[in-house]
């Protein structure tokens, strides 16, 4: 096989509804239409869900591995990237009985996806002591992998992208109904770190904060509004579509990103793409994207004081805020457009395929 050669990619993954699935699905969504627009051919395989409720999980990624090998005895793929603990487990079954090369993305850490957390830790930590290779997704989960117990060779970080051409810095904006506007993007669950942005609410005036989480009915949206009314600012929040459009992210001052945890930092990207600055805790992703005092603020800590500092500096520096909008769009351009992700990650498929790169 030559460098120059279109790869066969065998992606192998887990579905789901929850808030990690929906964030890795994406991503994992994203890096195979880059590779196939590098002309690169591309096999997704899901792991199916059990058949009963009561079901043992692990019986699905049973049934997911022996058809793998025998989609992969049929038509051999070049290399093998599973995402997910479940996904790594069956490819890792077949892939070893074929003596392919494997690539592991384990979105860690997150909530346990189809097994009791006993067993998945378990798992997770023989998938990460005996894996070829695993690409992180941050720099954060490479400690974590480290303390479960993988050596430092054989791990690189391979990030989430954004789509460059549908966020921009150019473009119509959503109307706002405040001088300010804050904005958040993520699940309406605790996680989400969205009553920080609440409680810190009173200490930026002229502001309205408009939380992208979906309908308002959900238990965390009411919590929120019932901590907006003590603080007395629930003529400033307001609840809209999930989905983070190009539009609602430009009218934005500063997009604010404070989950307990986030290992893609698609929101982040988004709004750094868009010329935004962004407001984050040093988590995960965020930690990696966002540079402080560069393409944002970064806080140390989950405290609304802390948080409500970083906001209002963002908010009343008008030429700081246009200073780091562009050069987060320069850094979301230079190093996270889908394109560069996916030669990074074809540069890691040569590598464990024992292809030289030039």
């Amino acid at each position: 096989m030559d460098t120059s050669d279109p790869l066969r990619i065998a992606v192998v993954s887990v579905p789901g509804a929850g808030p990690t699935d929906r964030s890795r699905g994406a991503h994992v969504a994203e890096l195979v239409a880059a590779l196939a627009r590098r002309g690169h051919t591309v096999t997704t395989h899901p792991v199916p869900a059990p058949d009963r409720p009561d079901a043992d999980p692990l019986e699905a990624i049973g049934v997911l591995a022996r058809t793998l090998d025998a989609e992969w005895r049929r038509q051999r793929p070049d290399v093998v990237h599973a995402h997910g603990w479940a996904a790594g487990v069956a490819a890792q079954l077949a892939a070893t009985a074929l003596d392919l090369p494997t690539v592991l993305t384990l979105h860690a850490p997150a909530p346990p996806e189809r097994a009791d957390p006993s067993q998945r830790a378990r798992l997770e930590s023989k998938l990460a002591r005996t894996a070829r290779w695993i690409a992180a997704t941050c720099t954060d989960e490479i400690g974590e992998l480290i303390r479960l117990g993988r050596p430092r060779t054989g791990t690189s970080v391979l990030p989430g992208g954004v789509n460059l051409e549908r966020f921009t810095p150019d473009g119509p904006r959503d109307p706002r109904t405040a001088p300010h506007r804050i904005v958040g993007v993520g699940p309406a669950v605790p996680d989400s770190g969205f009553d920080l942005l609440v409680r810190a609410l009173p200490a930026v005036p002229h502001t309205e904060l408009v939380l992208a989480t979906g309908p308002a009915d959900g238990p965390y949206p009411q919590r929120l509004r019932r901590i907006a009314a003590e603080v007395g600012v629930a003529d400033r929040l307001r609840f809209t579509d999930p989905d983070p459009t190009p539009a609602l992210l430009r009218s934005a001052d500063v997009v604010a990103c404070t989950p307990h945890y986030d290992p893609h930092g698609r929101t982040a990207l988004a709004a750094m793409a868009c010329a935004v600055p962004v407001a984050a805790t040093a988590v995960g992703a965020l930690r990696d994207t966002v540079v402080h005092d560069v393409t944002g603020k970064l806080v140390e800590h989950h405290h609304p004081a802390e948080v409500a500092v970083a906001l209002n500096q963002l908010v009343r520096d008008e030429f700081g805020r246009r200073c780091l909008g562009a050069a987060g769009r320069d850094r979301a351009s230079a190093r996270y457009g889908w394109n560069r992700i996916a030669a990074d990650a074809e540069r890691i498929y040569l590598d464990v395929a024992g292809v030289r790169c030039p």
